[in-house]
């Protein structure tokens, strides 16, 4: 009896094991060779498809199209957090002072039946909610870049190509 129970686990670990194979060849087959990628560092793995994504073989595929990008990014990161670029601690007068230039920025108040019915500060209150609404759709494009790119490093199989998007999103996440 028990050598039979034996038997059974031993017939079920190699049932597993010709299953995970077959799984394993086919999701190689179908991890991004194909017509439609002309570079080897685009080559991407199935996001449903983990077994691409640890085969040893991806790691020697690396290629270097992507290190002077990748190097070149160590110089130009910019840090939200240091006054040089923006200094968050300076007083600005939202009520009295315009955000950008209205001439450039604020096409409503080029419309003669608008401009002329506003006080100076509703012309600058418009101007400056206008921006704003401007400023939060670059927002939500810059969550757009973070949640793409974000995708982009589990799929792709080359080791430089996901170095570089996940620089990426780091700097997507920066403008978030």
């Amino acid at each position: 009896m028990v050598e039979l129970r034996h038997r059974i686990d031993f017939a079920k670990v190699f049932a597993k094991d010709q299953v995970f194979k077959l799984k394993r060849a086919w999701q190689v087959s179908r991890s991004g060779k194909n017509s439609m990628t002309k570079d080897p560092a685009y080559n991407a793995a199935n996001p449903k498809h983990f077994i691409p994504m640890i085969e040893k073989e991806r790691y020697i595929e690396r290629t270097d199209t992507f290190d002077q990008m990748i190097a070149a990014t160590h110089k130009h990161f910019w840090d939200p957090n240091d006054k040089r670029f923006i200094d968050f601690d300076q007083p600005f007068d939202m009520e009295n002072k315009n955000i950008v230039d209205p001439r450039i920025f604020c096409m409503e108040l080029k419309i003669p039946s608008v401009a002329e019915r506003l006080t100076e500060k509703q012309k600058i209150k418009l101007n400056n909610e206008s921006f704003r609404w401007t400023l939060s759709q670059i927002l939500h494009g810059e969550q757009g870049a973070l949640s793409l790119s974000a995708s982009l490093c589990h799929i792709l199989k080359d080791p430089g190509a996901q170095e570089y998007v996940a620089n990426q999103t780091r700097e997507e996440a920066r403008h978030v």
